[in-house]
């Protein structure tokens, strides 16, 4: 199977420097290109933690290299709570995403949007909060543009994550809550002082092991690349990704997501 296009995610700026170069540079000399897409966290507008992301300080440098933003809703050890929770964390992270580009850019640049929900093993997806945040996304968004345009959920998940698997099942294929797609997390290794090459798609390895009904997006395959302690291979800032192969680049991902001004 060929190689897809590679992507990037990062807990830090994009312009922030480790190892003499910033993230930009060194996803660039680690995928011999620059990458297609690159994942940042949106938590509410205001806030400056750089975990988030910071529109003032990283668009100009997106928007330079052609490299499209792919939005993380991030309000991570909520996501096993319940209906109410779940409006309330999704209409502060619609906000934020919306702060960061203003409803006239994003209007004129598209009319409809991609927004991943972040899971973790840790805290499983349930599937009151899954369907309570996928129609509150829809609906903010549509509320705030005067419906311009449209933010639709998708959901980051780890691979072997069975309980938010099946909570997304039953969510979509029960409640008929929305899902454009997955992105799927199944790392090759840490990596903590460098990063591994990105592999051949293979179905297996980006298939959860409780099979979802959704479309599988992209694979995130190496973590924490690029870190300063040599001993704790969790300490990068960056993150490896795989589009598909088998989806269409342009109107199945990239068209969904921002190039920033």
């Amino acid at each position: 199977m060929p190689k897809g296009e590679p992507g990037a995610d990062s807990s830090d700026l994009v312009t922030s420097i480790f190892h003499g170069k910033n993230l930009l540079n060194l996803a660039k000399d680690l995928f011999g290109k620059d990458p297609v897409l690159w994942g940042r966290y949106f938590k509410g507008p205001g806030d400056t933690n750089h975990f988030q992301y910071q529109a003032a300080l990283e668009n100009a440098a997106l928007k330079a290299r052609n490299i499209k933003l792919l939005p993380i809703a991030r309000q991570t050890n909520h996501v096993g709570g319940n209906h109410a929770l779940a409006v309330s964390d999704a209409q502060t992270q619609v906000d934020g995403l919306i702060a960061a580009f203003g409803i006239d850019f994003l209007a004129n640049a598209g009319d409809d949007y991609y927004f991943f929900l972040d899971t973790e093993p840790g805290t499983p997806l349930s599937r009151e909060y899954y369907v309570g945040w996928a129609e509150t996304v829809i609906n903010r968004s549509q509320n705030r543009s005067g419906g311009l345009f449209t933010i639709h959920p998708c959901i980051y998940l780890n691979r072997g994550d069975r309980p938010t698997c099946r909570a997304l099942n039953q969510a979509v294929n029960d409640d008929g809550a929305e899902c454009r797609g997955a992105w799927v997390a199944h790392y090759l290794r840490h990596a903590a002082m460098s990063c591994v090459p990105m592999p051949d798609w293979d179905d297996g390895f980006a298939t959860p092991v409780q099979p979802i009904t959704v479309p599988i997006l992209l694979l995130q395959y190496a973590g924490d690349c690029f870190g300063t302690n040599p001993n704790d291979p969790e300490d990068g800032p960056l993150d490896c990704n795989e589009v598909n192969p088998k989806i269409n680049l342009k109107t199945d991902l990239l068209d969904h997501l921002i190039l920033p001004p």
